[in-house]
């Protein structure tokens, strides 16, 4: 008979597969992170970046600084589409 610890760890056992289904699903996900980077190793900020782009083509690059000044850099993966729906929504009728 399961009793309240056993059934705690049951449902943070299925959340993790219900997590890790999700990022079978989308393995791009996982290049989604956000992370300081150092420049001070000998490697410039902009030629990071121009690494990312062309490791990943299919990673946005974002950056910014933090209030001490320390680099900041965001992935994010877009899933492209074979049409532009923006394009389609905005279409004149007229």
């Amino acid at each position: 008979m399961p009793g309240p610890a056993r059934k705690k760890i049951l449902q943070r056992d299925l959340a993790e597969a219900i997590d890790a289904l999700k990022t079978m699903d989308n393995p791009e996900r996982l290049l989604e992170k956000e992370y300081y980077f150092d420049e001070r190793l000998g490697l410039s900020l902009d030629d990071h970046v121009a690494d990312l782009k062309h490791k990943f083509p299919g990673v946005k690059v974002q950056t910014r600084r933090d209030r001490d000044g320390l680099a900041i850099v965001k992935t994010m993966y877009e899933q492209e589409y074979k049409y532009n729906l923006t394009k389609f929504e905005n279409w004149d009728h007229n």
